[in-house]
């Protein structure tokens, strides 16, 4: 079995997964196997969501808003990216715990004030 690092998950922290941790992949047509790399950055707008269950070992994609009460841990998917014939997956952390509920106006609030400065 891979070892995997187990860290605490904030709301609206974002991390990066590989595929191993994913149930039920998000795939876009058969990567021909010639490509090294491929990513993909998506919108807010895409609204793809996977959760995580309490005991859970590895991400399910969730079709429908209403499952999120089903999850302890629901994350966006930002991006998704192929790098030498192995998926990884960039999420959003939209809730991080069974007591939480997912708040859309205020995830855009919150990356209203995020921004890089340059010093």
């Amino acid at each position: 079995m891979k070892e995997v690092r187990a860290f605490p998950v904030k709301k609206y922290m974002e991390f990066t997964v590989d595929e191993s941790l994913i149930e039920n992949k998000f795939k876009f047509l058969n990567v021909p196997k010639q490509y090294k790399s491929l990513g993909l950055d998506l919108s807010s707008d895409a609204n793809l969501f996977y959760g995580l269950e309490a005991n859970g070992k590895q991400y399910k994609s969730i079709s429908n808003m209403k499952e999120f009460d089903n999850y302890d841990v629901i994350l966006r998917l930002l991006s998704w990216s192929w790098f030498n014939e192995k998926g990884y997956f960039v999420f959003r952390v939209l809730k991080s715990n069974k007591d939480e509920q997912v708040d859309f106006m205020e995830e855009k609030e919150y990356l209203k004030g995020c921004f890089i400065k340059i010093t």
